[in-house]
């Protein structure tokens, strides 16, 4: 395996690499990534130009237990190689609980023949930094796959489109660590700015990922089943946009972006209500979208969270400001169209007969993607 680091931050287009070896890898782009041979059955060889693509060149794998190869592009650190910051600002290792507005775009080909995933490959450890194997948790991002599954019953939306969701336990290399995998209902070849912490953060909700752990690479490739000869599995092109800090400020309605969620009367006391107030930019509109899924609110040095009245999880409950002590009630996870579910009662934050009358209480109703429920979140988490 290489192991360095690459100087540079401006995109190098070099003479073709071609990997054949298991694990080599090779910087690309200054060094603001890597891509890497990573397989363990059979035989494959990888090319790349020097910039941030590659294409399975030839794969002679065949397993009936797992994938037999990974083949992947990455930003972070993998096994002690670690890639430069892109010139952006932005770069990995971060910790989960600092964790901001981060996305990443994919453009790959998937051919109709051989077995196979295109996935993203989320890794976490407990400290920054780690030349093994990561013990932190991983998250999975299937965006289409041939000949193979991972579905569940559940399915949560981000961005736009549906993800099956499962979780469960992975081992290698003598460890083992949990694993949430999410996989589009609907496949693509693509995606623009997908919001990674979305899936981060639920991962967290789920128990996957811990807080203080840290998010060291992200990767995305293709994990190998069955192939014979040229694939014709390619990633023309790749980019990551890690950032840290917890996005904060108005949750606005899509019923009018002059109408803020507030607090009733500037009262910090656990049980007052929350409401639709004109947007005024004073502190009781200036929330917090933490990644363990409260929506905070700092009051005279006192940090409330957005919970349900009496903790009920009724419909037609109220929204009220709660003392924070991690129960269900005051977790928010954002999905499709702007809603944000409450994970106690499985309704959405909603302003009843949409109106956009100062002072009218929060409740939460069946999820219906109506606009009632569509919420502009600060530092887009969605």
């Amino acid at each position: 395996m290489i192991v360095g680091l690459a100087c540079g931050r401006q995109t190098v287009r070099e003479t073709t690499h071609r990997l054949c070896s298991r694990y080599q890898n090779t910087p690309v782009n200054g060094g603001a990534y890597y891509v890497e041979n990573n397989h363990w059955i059979g035989t494959t060889c990888i090319e790349t130009d020097g910039g941030n693509d590659f294409t399975v060149s030839t794969a002679s794998i065949s397993s009936a237990d797992g994938p037999g190869a990974f083949h992947e592009i990455w930003s972070g650190c993998h096994w002690g190689s670690c890639t430069s910051d892109d010139g952006r600002g932005g770069r990995l290792p971060i910790r989960v609980s600092d964790l901001g507005d981060t996305t990443s775009s994919w453009t790959t080909t998937l051919p109709m023949s051989g077995t196979y995933d295109a996935a993203y490959d989320l890794w976490f450890n407990t400290t920054s930094r780690t030349t093994g194997q990561p013990n932190g948790g991983e998250v999975m991002i299937w965006l289409g796959e041939r000949g193979v599954s991972d579905r569940s019953s559940t399915v949560r939306p981000v961005d736009g489109a549906d993800w099956y969701a499962a979780r469960g336990t992975q081992s290698a290399n003598g460890a083992t660590w949990p694993l949430a995998v999410y996989q589009r209902v609907t496949p693509t070849t693509s995606v623009s700015k997908l919001d990674l912490r979305y899936f981060v953060r639920d991962a967290v909700i789920r128990g996957i990922v811990s807080l203080s752990s840290y998010l060291i690479s992200v990767e995305a490739g293709y994990e190998i089943w069955q192939a014979d000869g040229a694939p014709g599995l390619t990633t023309s092109s790749f980019s990551v946009s890690p950032a840290s800090g917890t996005p904060t400020g108005r949750i606005t309605s899509a019923l009018s972006a002059s109408k803020c969620v507030d607090y009733w009367q500037g009262d910090a006391g656990a049980g007052n209500r929350v409401q639709i107030h004109d947007c005024d930019g004073t502190g009781a509109q200036n929330w917090a979208i933490s990644m363990n899924g409260r929506i905070q609110i700092t009051i005279h040095r006192t940090t409330m969270c957005m919970g349900l009245s009496d903790s009920k999880t009724s419909k037609g409950t109220e929204v009220v400001l709660e003392n924070c002590d991690g129960s269900a009630t005051e977790i928010w996870e954002p999905g499709a169209v702007g809603a944000l579910r409450n994970e106690a009662s499985g309704l959405c934050l909603a302003d009843p007969q949409s109106s956009t009358a100062h002072g009218t209480p929060l409740i939460i109703w069946t999820c219906d993607a109506g606009s009632e429920q569509d919420w502009r979140l600060p530092a887009i988490v969605r």
